[in-house]
């Protein structure tokens, strides 16, 4: 709708609707291999809309030698090219 095209706000229905189709069958596979683990996890994380309370922590906090080992950071400065390139093509267009 943002784009003010019909077409783009029906393919990005229909992107939803196999996207949550195939989140469900892998909540059934992962409940298969994991069992009362994942059931439990799932209790505690919302599938797709995030939740509007903090969550409890249980006893993790968060880990600066995780994030690194993990390259996490490789996330945020995708995130800092993708508003840099969005960012240029509005200066571009004039908007």
């Amino acid at each position: 709708m943002a784009s003010h095209s019909w077409i783009s706000s029906a393919l990005l229905a229909v992107y939803l609707a196999c996207f949550i189709r195939r989140d469900s069958r892998e909540q059934t596979e992962l409940e298969s291999l994991y069992g009362a683990a994942f059931l439990e996890y799932a209790s505690r994380v919302p599938a797709f809309w995030p939740r509007l309370s903090p969550a409890s922590s249980g006893g993790e906090h968060f880990s600066w030698a995780l994030y690194l080992k993990n390259r996490e950071y490789e996330a945020a400065i995708g995130l800092v090219v993708a508003m840099v390139i969005l960012w240029g093509i509005m200066l571009w267009r004039g908007l």
